[in-house]
């Protein structure tokens, strides 16, 4: 059995994605929501029905990491989305796929309220 503490209770899952990208690598960051998974919805929500992305250039955010939003407005991320991260060079080096609150990353920070996924080598 493998704890996820965002995994809990009503809404205990849901966050924002800080992304830190600690490799020599430029590097797209794609995110396929579940909400865009579901079917029949009738939540009318249109905003989560297209894969979105974001590129990194080396080094971006290696620190402190960059919180990540959308066009429309805040991003939560929810147990079920799927993250992946590819570098954009040609190299064929990939990062994930990962599962949130399914797989070790992307992290949960309970204080922060949000998901914490670092790409490294």
């Amino acid at each position: 059995m493998t704890k996820h503490p965002g995994s809990g209770g009503k809404g205990a899952n849901q966050g924002t994605l800080r992304m830190s990208n600690q490799t020599n690598q430029a590097v797209r960051l794609a995110l396929l929501s579940r909400r865009s998974l579901a079917k029949g919805s009738s939540s009318g929500q249109t905003k989560d029905t297209v894969p979105t992305h974001w590129d990194f250039a080396p080094q971006e955010g290696s620190e402190k990491g960059l919180v990540l939003g959308l066009p429309q407005g805040k991003l939560e991320l929810e147990k079920g989305d799927i993250l992946v991260a590819f570098a954009q060079d040609g190299s064929r080096h990939y990062w994930g796929p990962y599962v949130v609150g399914e797989t070790s990353s992307p992290s949960w920070n309970s204080q922060k309220k949000e998901w914490q996924l670092i790409l490294s080598h």
